[in-house]
């Protein structure tokens, strides 16, 4: 689901971090970034936190991409690879590789099984594997492979 930025002055701000896309001459923002706009009161999308409200799987992935932007990454939630690609801190999307691939479970799906299935999805990708268990908190961990 996306969200048209009509701001211009907060359209320019995101397209500077590297937030957001263009289409045909408009400005977009998912359903994620549009809750995280409206929480953060820079914008007022009421139907995306509405949204998210829906869905159990959407709000574990909210809570971990207003984490990651709480703690200043830039996070791009991409729905068909059902995965948040990550950017270092102060990384501009458009001038950098994301670092990391999140993929978001809820406390009690993270078996050594789920974890190497989703080791295999996130290969394709090559990015630095990270787990979020949502529970009370956001807890993270980076998953390595070693060669011996």
């Amino acid at each position: 689901m996306e969200y048209e930025v009509k701001v211009a002055s907060l359209t320019k701000e995101l397209e500077m971090r590297g937030i957001g896309y263009e289409r045909e001459g408009r400005y977009f923002v998912d359903v994620l970034q549009a809750a995280y706009l409206t929480e953060i009161g820079k914008a007022k999308y009421e139907d995306a936190k509405e949204e998210i409200a829906k869905s159990k799987k959407l709000q574990a992935v909210y809570a971990v991409f207003k984490d990651l932007r709480g703690k200043m990454h830039v996070a791009n939630y991409i729905e068909k690879d059902d995965v948040i690609l990550a950017y270092e801190k102060g990384m501009i999307p458009k001038h950098a590789e994301s670092k990391f691939a999140v993929k978001v479970l809820a406390k009690g799906e993270a078996s050594l099984e789920k974890m190497l299935e989703l080791r295999n999805e996130i290969r394709k990708v090559r990015k630095d594997f990270i787990i979020a268990i949502v529970g009370e908190k956001v807890e993270y961990f980076k998953f390595q492979e070693l060669e011996m």
